[in-house]
């Protein structure tokens, strides 16, 4: 049996979502590759029929781990700078399909696999 990436629910994010919004207006949401599970699908659900006071502007990554580590840096760095949420994701969304990590693996046991 192979491992699996279980998401959270569109219930769990809006949750997450209405008790963030108590603390501020504007939420970036990021998330691993949809490719990997439902986590982006669930969290725009929940952005779009969430009762949450703030914006919510939700990303897929398209990328796990390493990849995203780099991206989320850049973001936080635009951020301390100064620039607005639109700034910011304009320019951290640019950067996504420019983002590479290699693997060396033993075998293709996990990468021939798919999920669902």
């Amino acid at each position: 049996m192979l491992p699996r990436a279980v998401a959270p629910t569109t219930e769990e994010f809006r949750e997450v979502y209405t008790t963030l919004s108590q603390v501020t207006d504007k939420i970036i949401s990021v998330h691993v590759s949809g490719k990997l599970n439902q986590a982006c699908t669930h969290a725009r659900n929940a952005a779009d029929f969430s009762w949450a006071a703030a914006e919510i502007i939700v990303i897929d990554s398209w990328t796990i781990c390493l990849g995203l580590s780099i991206w989320l840096r850049r973001r936080r760095g635009l951020l301390w700078q100064g620039a607005t949420l639109d700034e910011n994701s304009t320019s951290c969304s640019r950067m996504i399909p420019h983002v590479y990590a290699v693997f060396f693996t033993d075998t293709l046991q996990y990468l021939s696999a798919t999920t669902t």
